[in-house]
């Protein structure tokens, strides 16, 4: 037996709403019924049919005085009786066990998957961003479903290893010598299985790498579909997945030859201890044929159970390295975990940046930054990629921890702010538009109620967003589908279905990182149009290449290698900003 089986009690126990106590203790009165019902009647029926002498019975004659203090007549009948109602009694509780085995197992599976989802939630953007993104799908998926199996074939262990432990118990109490027999019997058999495990362990932990890199493989696969396409190198990079899928394939094959060899070991070495305890039973044991029939079918099941037991122990090794990978991730998960403000607030006013400084790694990103935003005033982050404009918009967004420096929201630290309450009035349009795998409507509202408060307010903001006629068009279908990342409509159809989500939200500061970058001109003006709809009514925070989007911007800041350099609005720029003229410059000559 591998004591390992009982350090994983506790922590499944946590994971189940059901208490693993009760499941053993329902296991322990089915086994108990069973081995009373079959294997103690053997010898009380051969004395209700032979009315022998109790003598003959050994430890088993407690059975015959019980029914002797009831008053029982001990005949075929009765005895008959006895056993049906016994096994009546032993259905039941098999019954309210497997109950309590799918409850533990659903309860569990959910444990799990919130506890994933909601380790997921609390993780940083930062701590996101150094994760890696197919070791969190690996273990979202393939390794949680292993996980659950895992908590599965772990119930069947404790079944198999209780029910041999009730008739290793009554082995004793009807002969101390057959017991003797099983445990010699059980540790043989559990040197050979415990060679099997060591090398199911391995593999098993070898088979959540190789997920882990798969997952990766395939993420990369769909995110850069279009350029593996387009360059002809999709043939080359499926031979790595292809790779990956068949050693995946062949540490499954030598996992399951294990588990082949330990499910069909099992009963030629039933067979053969058997056989060994049938010859020192009648040959140095003195035995007789009735303590021999009960304890040939005490000493099959117990070893039945427990070979059993350990091909299941064969299986779980295989699944378990899955738990291990989902703790570590998860703990990694709360080491990049979200500062905990507590402070919540209702709106965004004001927000003032004191000698900010911020890196990654030994490689300086923002370097003393000062900046105050006045409320529903408008900003603009200008310069050369790498400059460090979108991790500035990302720390004033909430989505970065700053290294050093101050971040204060109308007065108050933001590192003292509920996060929660701080995002709920953020809004955030990206390069790449999210789109959704569902409805228009789901993609604008984020799957509010379709009632008719919620309706007019979409409508209104179809019309905000310049999305009017693309409704109209298309029969004034608010449940029309978009496709995944909105395969089904264009970049700036996409671009404004993202703006108008933000305006469905009731955002005070909306961020913009480079939202027309992508765009064709038409839509560009559309886009600007937006922005210039929203000024005085929500604080602005643009990072532009297309300078023609910021003119109306309050006030331009000029970033170079993480310093701003220059501020102003667009005309005092211009006037005293060589590198700024240089920008409009070239991108007038590229508009011609």
């Amino acid at each position: 037996m591998d004591f390992k089986l009982f350090k994983y009690f506790k922590d499944f126990n946590k994971l189940s709403s059901t208490n693993l106590v009760v499941f053993v203790i329902f296991n322990f009165f089915v086994g108990l019924l069973d081995g009373i019902g079959l294997v103690m009647f053997i010898p009380l029926l051969y004395f209700a049919i032979k009315n022998d002498d109790t003598q003959s019975l050994g430890n088993m004659e407690y059975i015959v005085n019980a029914f002797q203090y009831f008053n029982v007549p001990i005949n075929l009948i009765s005895v008959l009786v006895l056993m049906v109602l016994l096994f009546f009694v032993k259905g039941i509780m098999a019954y309210i066990r497997s109950l309590l085995s799918i409850k533990i197992q659903q309860s569990s599976a959910r444990t799990i998957r919130f506890q994933l989802i909601d380790s997921l939630q609390r993780l940083s953007y930062e701590g996101f961003s150094k994760v890696d993104s197919g070791y969190i799908q690996n273990n979202m998926t393939t390794e949680t479903n292993r996980y659950i199996s895992a908590i599965n074939i772990y119930l069947a262990c404790l079944q198999n290893i209780s029910m041999m432990l009730i008739y290793v118990f009554m082995a004793i109490f009807a002969d101390w010598k057959f017991a003797v027999l099983v445990v010699i019997g059980g540790l043989l058999t559990n040197i050979v299985f415990k060679y099997l495990n060591h090398y199911t362990t391995i593999y098993g932990q070898k088979l959540s790498n190789i997920g882990r890199n798969f997952q990766n493989y395939l993420i990369q696969n769909i995110i850069n579909f279009k350029y593996l396409k387009a360059t002809n190198y999709y043939e080359i990079y499926n031979e790595k997945l292809k790779r990956e899928i068949l050693l995946s394939e062949n540490t499954q094959y030598k996992i399951g030859r294990i588990s082949a060899i330990s499910d069909n070991l099992r009963e030629p070495l039933i067979i053969l201890i058997i056989s060994i305890v049938m010859v020192v039973q009648l040959y140095f044991l003195n035995g007789n044929m009735i303590h021999m029939m009960a304890a040939i079918l005490l000493f099959y099941r117990s070893l039945n159970h427990l070979t059993t037991f350990q091909g299941f122990w064969n299986k779980f090794l295989a699944n378990i390295p899955a738990k291990f990978s989902i703790d570590s991730m998860m703990h990694s998960f709360s080491t990049f975990s979200e500062p905990k403000g507590h402070n919540k607030i209702s709106r965004i006013g004001a927000i003032e940046i004191k000698d900010l400084n911020f890196s990654y790694g030994d490689r300086k990103i923002l370097d003393s930054i000062n900046i105050t935003i006045k409320n529903k005033s408008s900003i603009a982050l200008v310069g050369e990629s790498g400059a460090g404009k979108t991790t500035l918009a990302n720390i004033i967004g909430g989505l970065i921890e700053p290294k050093s420096g101050q971040v204060i929201i109308d007065g108050e630290q933001i590192s003292q702010i509920d996060i929660k309450s701080f995002r709920n009035k953020v809004g955030y349009v990206t390069q790449e538009p999210v789109i959704f795998d569902d409805t228009l409507f789901n993609n604008i509202t984020f799957w509010q109620e379709k009632n008719d408060e919620n309706l007019a307010k979409f409508w209104k903001v179809i019309e905000r967003a310049s999305l009017k006629e693309f409704f109209e068009a298309h029969d004034n279908n608010e449940d029309l589908p978009l496709g995944s990342n909105g395969i089904l409509i264009s970049g700036g159809q996409k671009q404004r279905i993202s703006i108008a989500r933000e305006l469905y939200k009731d955002i005070d500061l909306i961020i913009l990182d480079e939202a027309t970058s992508a765009l064709d001109s038409e839509t560009e003006k559309y886009i600007k149009e937006q922005i210039d709809n929203l000024s005085g009514k929500a604080t602005m925070v643009i990072i532009a290449h297309r300078l023609s989007t910021i003119k109306n911007t309050d006030i331009i800041f000029l970033m170079e290698n993480g310093k701003i350099v220059e501020f102003g609005s667009y005309e005092e720029l211009y006037q005293k900003s060589s590198k700024f003229q240089s920008m409009v410059k070239l991108q007038n000559l590229a508009y011609d």
